[in-house]
């Protein structure tokens, strides 16, 4: 398997302004939340939240560090009342154009024969078994975490091709990776990190609504508390 580009999303709080704000989140226990797009043909069961963590433990330099390698993930019950998702099973590492299928005693099978730039699940259990939560789980903080979730009914491949947005939030929340969300939940920034920039600085806006680029080119497109995360997360959008 080809070594995959590793990406980084940074924060600098040693400077005076970046430590207060931080401080004047660490008090009110906000959250970094991240989401990371994907397109498919699938009925989408909700966007997990990809990362979350405590800015309490945030201090100096801060990266969050992610790769595209990815993982098939099920999850064999319907979807708890905290709608988080609970990982039942992960497949090995899977490239890009591959098929997986998911047999009937839970195992994966992994093979070439995938569409170009995507991953290929097919639920191969009984026809009578049920429709399943499943998605792709990308490398993120040194972690495998779930980013996307579609309905799966028996026998009916699902195609799933991650693109390459990001949407990130700050936010007093409680809510952890693997919850489910539909809207945003604050302010926010959407952009994209792809092989020729890797690598992004943000800084905090004024009591945690948002973010700023440093010396980065590309563009970074505010995002408003209650925007569809679906449509945000589309690269046709």
């Amino acid at each position: 398997m080809k070594a995959e580009k590793i990406y980084s999303i940074n924060f600098d709080f040693r400077k005076k302004e970046q430590k207060r704000i931080l401080e004047y989140m660490q008090q009110r226990g906000y959250k970094l939340l991240g989401f990371k797009g994907v397109e498919s043909d699938g009925q989408v069961a909700g966007i997990p939240v990809w990362f979350s963590v405590p800015y309490i433990r945030m201090a100096g330099e801060v990266k969050n560090i992610y790769q595209s390698l990815y993982k098939v993930y099920y999850v064999d019950s319907s979807m708890p009342s905290d709608k988080s998702i609970r990982m039942t099973a992960l497949s090995e590492v899977v490239e890009l154009g591959s098929k997986v299928t998911l047999q009937e005693d839970g195992s994966f099978t992994v093979e070439s024969g995938g569409p170009e730039n995507a991953i290929l699940l097919v639920n191969n259990r009984a026809a009578d078994s049920g429709t399943i939560t499943a998605g792709l789980a990308s490398l993120v903080n040194g972690n495998y975490a779930p980013f996307c979730s579609f309905k799966v009914v028996p026998q009916k491949p699902l195609r799933m091709e991650p693109n390459d947005k990001i949407c990130l939030f700050a936010a007093p929340t409680v809510i952890r990776a693997g919850s489910v969300a539909a809207q945003a939940v604050s302010e926010g920034a959407l952009f994209e990190l792809d092989a020729p920039n890797n690598c992004l600085r943000l800084e905090m806006k004024q009591e945690g609504e948002g973010f700023n680029p440093i010396s980065w080119g590309l563009p970074v497109a505010q995002v408003h508390s209650g925007d569809q995360l679906t449509r945000l997360m589309d690269s046709q959008h």
